[in-house]
């Protein structure tokens, strides 16, 4: 019922240590058969990290995949899963989403997944290309202190206030 895993890898030359590999996984499965019908859920959540010195690349990944299925008789089965995932790659905070339903009726089997990803930089991201004397890219993302920065709606012309918005939409109204 309780389970998981891992790995450790390394990759050496003869002057460095060029690669750190390793992950980290662990949750929960369970199944359940009634004879014209089975089903099985797991969620697993996970660490993932990689240090690669000779591409000066950093990347850590935490994530979480919830999955579940039933089957009736073998002939109609059903699945769907959930993968999350919060990492840093290279100064940027980057965020995914999957969300994959699959629906098997004899020998026909039509999968749809759809797909999510936000990227955006901390400050330290354009600081340190500021300090070193390079542009941030001309399509960065944009830092957290953009996204929360008040900004004139292009529509209406309005000036919005997205932490303002934030914490007046939970206040109480006479």
């Amino acid at each position: 019922m309780l389970g998981g895993g891992g790995y450790f890898g390394i990759v050496l030359n003869p002057r460095q240590i060029a690669v750190l590999d390793a992950a980290i996984e662990f949750g929960a499965a369970v199944s359940m058969n009634f004879g014209v019908a089975s089903g099985s859920l797991s969620v697993m959540a996970g660490i993932y990290f990689r240090l690669d010195l000779a591409q000066d690349s950093v990347t850590l990944v935490g994530y979480l995949r919830a999955r579940g299925e039933v089957d009736v008789l073998g002939i109609v089965s059903a699945s769907i899963e959930l993968y999350m995932e919060l990492g840093y790659k290279d100064g940027y905070a980057i965020g995914r989403a999957s969300l994959t339903i699959s629906i098997e009726i004899g020998f026909f089997e039509t999968p749809v997944t759809i797909h999510c990803e936000k990227k955006f930089a901390g400050s330290g991201a354009r600081s340190a290309a500021f300090a070193a004397g390079e542009e941030p890219p001309a399509i960065a993302p944009p830092s957290f202190v953009d996204l929360m920065s008040p900004y004139d709606d292009p529509v209406t012309g309005a000036r919005i206030d997205p932490v303002f918005d934030y914490c007046t939409a939970f206040a109480e109204v006479d």
